[in-house]
């Protein structure tokens, strides 16, 4: 039977497991554990980064693959190469491309040097012209599409805490700075290292839902915290983002420019329950309805079928 094969940097469990609907999902990547592995599950060897070394080796397990994805960014941990001797259509889903050393030169020799079927951004839809510069045909945006998310019916909070999940490494100066400052001002925030399940429980019953993006990227946090019923309050980004297409200001969510007003926003939600559930709720209901991991995987099986790929995925020229 024909089959999906993924291949990705993280544990398979960090993905969602339907890219395609209705085909075997097989899962590989340089980070999978030795307790993952299964029949469907598979750790990417460093000679298997040849594509003819790969194909070889799903031969031999009886993979045939309808379509291959392989998720890279700058780390060059997942470039894979001779991808035209790897089966099936092959689909390259663009990583973070905002940091890094040098990620889009990186990303955009990498992508020039292999026969893609279709090339997509998940998180920075602002770049995708310059791949376009680059006589990359076919191209998507397909926000967050990788994503496992949780859906959570949204509800009445019970905790009145903004909450974060994420990481305050050293990448995220920008971030420990906000959050400090909302310290200082009496706000008292809730810092969690949760795992994505974890995650959404929390922003569905926390008043707030915080996201501090990195260098401007549509990242999985805020696609989460939509999914989950959480009410979202996030950093302004810029026109091209693309997050103004998916989403409104002050209906599907809330968003700052600046520290104090983070802190007037996440005041206010705590003064109007009703408003915080009611953006909640508009929240939830546009992404199940419009921009969904099915409905983003409709819209990629058009385009690789030759049919007109919808306005909302369309890759900015």
């Amino acid at each position: 039977m024909y089959s999906v094969v993924f291949c990705a940097l993280a544990p398979a469990h960090f993905y969602r497991k339907d890219l395609i609907s209705g085909l075997n999902h097989f899962f590989i990547g340089p980070d999978v554990q030795d307790s993952e592995s299964c029949e469907s599950v598979a750790c990417l060897t460093q000679e298997m980064c040849d594509g003819r070394i790969l194909s070889r080796e799903l031969s031999r397990l009886d993979i045939e693959p309808e379509f291959f994805f392989l998720k890279a960014d700058a780390t060059r941990r997942n470039h894979l190469w001779d991808v035209n001797c790897i089966p099936g259509r092959k689909i390259l889903l663009l990583g973070d491309t905002h940091h890094l050393h040098k990620p889009l030169s990186t990303m955009l020799a990498y992508v020039s040097q292999e026969p893609w079927d279709l090339v997509a951004s998940e998180h920075d839809r602002h770049h995708l012209p310059f791949f376009a510069n680059s006589n990359i045909r076919q191209l998507m945006w397909l926000p967050c599409f990788s994503m496992n998310p949780f859906a959570i019916l949204p509800v009445p909070v019970t905790d009145q805490r903004p909450v974060f999940v994420g990481s305050l490494s050293h990448h995220h100066q920008h971030r420990q700075r906000l959050l400090a400052q909302l310290r200082e001002n009496d706000l008292e925030i809730c810092l969690f290292s949760a795992s994505q399940a974890q995650a959404a429980q929390l922003y569905n019953r926390h008043a707030i839902s915080l996201n501090v993006s990195l260098n401007g990227d549509l990242n999985f946090r805020i696609m989460e915290v939509l999914a989950a019923g959480g009410c979202l309050l996030t950093d302004r980004l810029g026109p091209d983002s693309g997050l103004d297409l998916l989403l409104t200001e002050g209906v599907h969510y809330l968003a700052y420019s600046t520290a104090s007003e983070a802190i007037e926003q996440i005041r206010w939600l705590q003064a109007h329950p009703e408003r915080r559930l009611a953006i909640a709720q508009a929240g939830y209901a546009r992404f199940w309805s419009t921009f969904s991991p099915e409905q983003q995987s409709q819209a990629l099986l058009a385009a690789l079928n030759g049919q007109p790929i919808p306005e909302l995925f369309r890759a900015p020229r």
